[in-house]
């Protein structure tokens, strides 16, 4: 499938840029390459609202359209909750979390993030909360990889970096 794929190298990707800050190379006047103001290296982080908060997750946002169950307000430690930017009701109850559907799922999604003028507004929040620091998006599915924060992930990626997201 090509939207695992996709996702596995994200997460290849990633990895790899961690590894190459930990293991930068100083310039011969003792900076570190990208150490300037201007070229800051953040990330949007996705994780699982039932894992830990850490101090790395920066703004912890909520992307789900439904409460995760068992999850209080306190143990969450949301910055914020966005509904808007949740996939529609309808394409939520047909895709069921099913692996065979995520394909057709990530498509439509997409579709609403690009015409819905609620979703585009809360991408837009999004972003300017990029602008000021990590951030990371939490849902409640329980797969790492077949979820919608996966897709969203992916779509705000595209946005910064000046592409038009694929739909």
């Amino acid at each position: 499938m090509i939207i695992l794929r996709t996702g596995f190298y994200i997460v290849l990707q990633l990895n790899f840029e961690e590894w190459g800050e930990r293991n930068r190379m100083p310039s011969p006047n003792g900076d570190l390459p990208g150490s300037g103001d201007n070229d800051r290296r953040m990330s949007i982080g996705i994780k699982r609202i039932y894992r830990p908060a850490e101090k790395k997750d920066g703004k912890r946002i909520l992307v789900d359209r439904l409460w995760p169950r068992g999850v209080t307000k306190q143990n969450a430690q949301l910055d914020e909750w966005l509904k808007d930017v949740a996939p529609s009701p309808q394409l939520r109850t047909w895709f069921g979390h099913k692996n065979e559907r995520f394909d057709a799922f990530a498509l439509q999604y997409r579709l609403e993030l690009d015409t819905d003028p609620l979703k585009q507004s809360a991408i837009r929040h999004l972003l300017a909360m990029y602008e000021t620091g990590e951030i990371t998006l939490l849902y409640g599915a329980k797969s790492d990889t077949i979820n919608h924060a996966r897709v969203l992930q992916q779509y705000l990626q595209e946005k910064l970096a000046g592409q038009k997201p694929r739909s």
